[in-house]
Order: C-alpha cells, then sequence, then structure tokens
C-alpha cells in the first residue's frame, strides 16, 4: 500500500520537460515603444518536441507613468499581458508542434511616455508529460491526479469513523477482560 502511494505521488509531482526563449533569442532584442503607439511583430521558434504545454510569458518592462500592454499569440492561442515596471508574466496551455511554431505580439502603448521592453523577456513551454502529445494521455494524467484527489477526500471523511470504530472495539475487548479503560481525548 505504501509502494502504490509512493508511486502515485511521484506520478503527480514529475517536472515536464521544458523550453526557454528569450526575446534575443527570436531576434527581437530591447524594444523602445513611442508614445501612443503600436508595433507588430511575428517570429518562430523551433522546438524539438511536439505536445500539450503550458507556456509562460514574463516579459521585463521599464514604463515611466504610462499605461501598456502586450497581445501574444502562440500557434492560435492567445493572451493579453499589462505592463508593469520590472516583471509581468502569464500562462496559457496550449499544443507546441514539433518544428516550426509562430508567436505574434502587438505591444501597444497608450500612455505620454516612452516603454521599454527587454530582449531578457522570456516564453517559457512546459511540456505535460505525455509519450505521444495526444488529449487522450493528457486526460489520463488529469484523470489520476482527480482520482487521487478523491481518494484524500474519502479518507479525510472516512478517517474519524475508522478510528471511532477501533476505540470502542478497544473499550469492548477491556470491558469483557475486566481492565481499566482509558477514553482517549479526541480533539476535533
Amino acid at each position: 500500500m505504501r509502494a502504490l502511494i509512493l508511486i502515485a505521488l511521484l506520478l503527480m509531482f514529475q517536472s515536464p520537460s521544458s523550453l526557454t526563449f528569450t526575446f534575443e533569442d527570436l531576434g527581437i532584442g530591447t524594444l523602445y515603444l513611442s508614445p501612443l503607439n503600436v508595433t507588430s511583430l511575428t517570429r518562430t521558434f523551433d522546438s524539438p518536441i511536439s505536445g500539450y504545454a503550458n507556456v509562460t510569458i514574463t516579459i521585463y518592462a521599464s514604463l515611466n507613468n504610462t499605461y501598456a500592454f502586450v497581445r501574444i499569440e502562440i500557434n492560435g492561442r492567445s493572451t493579453s499581458i499589462t505592463l508593469r515596471n520590472g516583471a509581468s508574466s502569464e500562462s496559457l496551455n496550449l499544443m507546441i508542434n514539433n518544428g516550426s511554431n509562430t508567436v505574434w505580439m502587438q505591444f501597444t502603448n497608450i500612455g505620454s511616455e516612452p516603454v521599454t521592453v527587454y530582449a531578457n523577456s522570456t516564453i517559457t513551454i512546459q511540456f505535460y508529460e505525455t509519450s505521444n502529445g495526444s488529449p487522450e494521455q493528457l486526460t489520463g494524467q488529469n484523470q489520476l491526479t482527480w482520482n487521487l484527489w478523491a481518494l484524500a477526500l474519502v479518507t479525510a471523511y472516512a478517517a474519524p469513523f475508522i478510528i471511532t470504530y477501533i476505540i470502542r472495539k478497544r473499550e469492548k475487548k477491556a470491558e469483557e477482560e475486566g481492565e481499566e479503560v482509558e477514553m482517549p481525548i479526541i480533539v476535533g
């Protein structure tokens, strides 16, 4: 039983394969956005792995009392990030293709001050552990996680009843043998 629990925990906390691209890697470099300006870029990156992934976009920027945001689309899935001084990030789940993948970014500065977006901004791709990247495999992993949570819930509800049954059984046995019964204190 302990071995099964250990195996289930190891499956639940496996670290996924990952890739990280900086804006510099994508050939973007540091961007200087003029006030009231929109800048659009399209880049591609190659992935040696195909599969479903969690993609985290982290953008490092310097804003001078202005408001700016970026809309990013990767392989048809998009998200928006409101920029602020320092790091701003957002995550989305999508399918990464083996080979070429497209990133489209639209930076919008609607303030009256310039904005700098630094080249060390990153796109981090963490692949789910699947054998072939199929949705069935991903659903199976989600099913395993759901089953573990359901088991924990049932155990949490059943434990007090099992403990009460064991205590009453010991009391009954002690009374039959004529021993003094010490009642445990249960707080909860």
